[in-house]
């Protein structure tokens, strides 16, 4: 599947209780693409197949998993819309 396919999401984890680390090798398991690991916000993110998001919930140490939506600002000098 290419990552076109793939819709992005963004991964809070319960680092109070758990290693990021640790679940991010879960959530890879899982079938996640890991693009960051956000250590001091206790967050991921990454790249999935749809069919396969439900499963980062039942990662232990995910509190909760969002798709990520891109932004493309105008350029500085373009016309005011």
């Amino acid at each position: 599947m290419s990552a076109s396919n793939k819709k992005s999401v963004v991964i809070v984890v319960d680092d109070k209780k758990n290693d990021i680390k640790e679940v991010a090798k879960d959530c890879r398991a899982a079938g996640l693409d890991v693009r960051d690991l956000l250590e001091f916000l206790g967050q991921i993110t990454g790249e999935i197949e749809p069919e396969k998001a439900d499963s980062l919930r039942q990662v232990r140490g995910v509190l909760s998993v969002e798709e990520s939506h891109d932004y493309q600002l105008p350029p500085p000098d373009s016309e005011i819309q």
